[in-house]
């Protein structure tokens, strides 16, 4: 994985830890952290200072294709082709919590601005609504005919959208 300058030109630093393809990228707010998901299964934790890998983090059976980080840097959300999304703790890298529901690849994340609630779009055509205060399954949305591929929330947190492979994008 390669750091570029925003002004153009050859990377700044490489940064070599996974054994396959990178497919997913959340900074912390701070810039401290960067988490990257991947084809092989995990998430990798960089410090940015240095671009050395600090934690490799496991558990996921499939790529790991969405991530999501919560407004305080303490929780990290990743969402895998295994059907999961999986809550970690950001402190120590501990798994502390696997959302279970989706029939296909969990590919799209978004948080509310309030951090409350985790949105969760698949391959099944779905969004899923999840409380991140105990990981219950609020809602399930679906409209769409494609693959849930991209979601986004507007700033005010009062809409969601989300793009799909049928060719749409929704707004909920």
């Amino acid at each position: 994985m390669d750091v570029w300058s925003t002004a153009g030109g050859a990377p700044l630093q490489t940064l070599v830890g996974h054994t396959d393809g990178v497919t997913a990228l959340v900074l912390s707010a701070g810039g401290q952290r960067l988490y990257s998901g991947s084809y092989d299964n995990t998430v990798c934790v960089w410090s940015t200072a240095d671009g050395v890998p600090l934690q490799m983090l496991q558990g996921h059976t499939d790529g790991v294709f969405a991530l999501a980080l919560s407004a305080d840097g303490q929780l990290l959300y990743s969402g895998s082709l295994d059907y999961t999304v999986r809550v970690w703790s950001t402190a120590d890298g501990a798994p502390l919590q696997t959302l279970q529901g989706h029939t296909g690849g969990v590919v799209a994340l978004a948080l509310s601005a309030d951090g409350q609630r985790l949105y969760s779009g698949s391959g099944d055509t779905t969004v899923r609504v999840w409380s991140t205060a105990d990981g219950a399954l609020l809602q399930t949305l679906k409209v769409h005919t494609g693959g849930v591929r991209a979601l986004t929330l507007s700033a005010d947190g009062q809409r969601l959208y989300s793009g799909a492979r049928d060719n749409t994008v929704r707004l909920w």
